[in-house]
């Protein structure tokens, strides 16, 4: 086993623990062993075997924004799980690969599969888990869309359905197409930025499959097998909430020229097999049910007497502390940030957590010193989405972008991020700007 990764560790401690090697995690943690002293120094100062002790259940970073041009067949399995011993200092840096199973404050631990950590500062950047809203059936017949696993598991269900379907056409003609298009029918749930990406990459995915079967039938003419519908459904309003109105109304008209319906004002009120129910007493019948209407923060840091909000997520005032609680630290998707000006939560995205990241480091290493941290969260206003493999729709720095330009300005932005986890340390154009 290199050095750096642990498993089975017990009774171990560092001065800063950080739990999950999530955007925010591996922020804070790579900054962290820039800012702190040499390993040496603290085993001196005050007997912590490591500057900083980084948890996670896996091995590997995993590039969740990326995650649609996965299902679209843009990027490779491998190319959004990097591995974290490449990306840490192991000086400085321990790693220990196990489930966090609780926190208890009072004496400054953290319980894990693999023992017990004590630490000075604990940083908790856990990430976020799917949120069924109560909904019947969500957890047992949707999809959950969080993972490279995810991922790669609902590309491969789609392009199983299509080749399928084509079989049991040729099989059998036009006995049942009404069946082969329930069975070709995706619906997403949840019109928020992952829900749009994905539509827009299962869209070609599955026409291009269709495209593909049609050829191998040799019969361009006669072929009646139902193209793939893929549905997007929104409870609110429409879709993009949190986005600007014009910046959702381009999203919406590059998902209906790739031939996505969309549904607003559709509040899923139950999930059967093959099935979703409306409020409004309407269904649809789906081959594939996809669930990308919301998330929140795991329950554990609830049970742990964390002050929790919307979502789950812990309350933590402008540095990203636990007010009353200062050497708890919460970043990522399990912090609750409330907007200055509005008084609303910031929406959790992944240039938040890098920039809540960037201030817990820096408080973190001010407290160390004995001085008061300095650096409050600025919120960055920097947004991006893709919409299939052309088109696209951003907002930078409070200027609209659409279409191809916009596409390619996720890209960079993606781009950007792995330069700064692979060869910066941790520098990111989305903490200094």
């Amino acid at each position: 086993m290199s050095e750096g990764v642990t498993r089975g560790m017990t009774e171990q401690s560092g001065m800063v623990v950080v739990l999950g090697a999530g955007y925010g995690g591996l922020h804070v943690t790579q900054r962290l062993a820039s800012l702190l002293p040499e390993r040496t120094d603290v085993a001196e100062a005050g007997g912590w075997r490591y500057p900083i002790v980084l948890v996670d259940r896996r091995p590997y970073h995993q590039l969740t924004t990326e995650l649609p041009r996965l299902v679209e067949g843009q990027r490779a399995d491998a190319a959004l799980d990097l591995d974290l011993r490449r990306l840490i200092d192991a000086e400085r840096v321990q790693f220990v690969q196990a489930e966090v199973a609780g926190i208890a404050r009072e004496r400054r631990a953290v319980r894990t599969t693999a023992g017990e950590l004590g630490y000075r500062f604990l940083v908790i950047a856990l990430g976020s888990v799917l949120n069924d809203f109560g909904v019947a059936g969500v957890r047992e017949h949707m999809r959950p869309f969080l993972t490279t696993e995810d991922a790669h598991d609902l590309r491969i269900t789609a392009a199983l359905a299509v080749e399928d379907a084509a079989r049991r056409y040729l099989e059998r003609g036009d006995d049942d197409l009404a069946a082969l298009q329930r069975s070709l029918t995706v619906l997403i749930g949840g019109a928020g930025p992952t829900g749009v990406e994905v539509a827009g990459a299962l869209a070609e995915y599955l026409d291009d499959r269709w495209e593909a079967a049609r050829r191998v039938a040799g019969q361009p003419r006669e072929y009646r097998l139902p193209r793939p519908r893929v549905i997007l459904v929104e409870a609110g309003p429409r879709i993009l909430p949190g986005w600007s109105a014009p910046n959702a109304a381009a999203a919406l008209t590059a998902l209906r020229e790739l031939r996505v319906e969309v549904r607003t004002g559709a509040r899923i009120a139950r999930v059967e097999p093959g099935r979703v129910t409306f409020s409004d007493g309407a269904s649809v019948e789906a081959g594939i049910l996809v669930w990308a209407g919301g998330v929140r923060a795991p329950r554990l840091l609830a049970d742990a007497g964390l002050p929790t909000g919307s979502g789950g997520r812990v309350v933590v005032d402008a540095f990203g502390r636990v007010p009353g609680q200062p050497q708890i630290y919460v970043v990522g998707d399990a912090a609750l940030h409330l907007d200055a000006q509005s008084g609303r939560p910031l929406a959790p995205t992944a240039d938040l957590a890098l920039r809540e990241g960037e201030t817990a480091a820096l408080a973190i290493q001010a407290t160390l010193r004995g001085h008061d941290p300095a650096r409050v969260l600025r919120p960055l206003v920097r947004q991006a989405l893709s919409v299939g493999r052309e088109r696209g729709v951003a907002n930078l720095l409070g200027l609209p972008v659409r279409g191809r330009a916009a596409h390619t300005l996720k890209d960079l932005i993606e781009w950007e991020y792995r330069q700064s986890i692979t060869r910066l340390h941790g520098y990111s154009l989305a903490t200094i700007v």
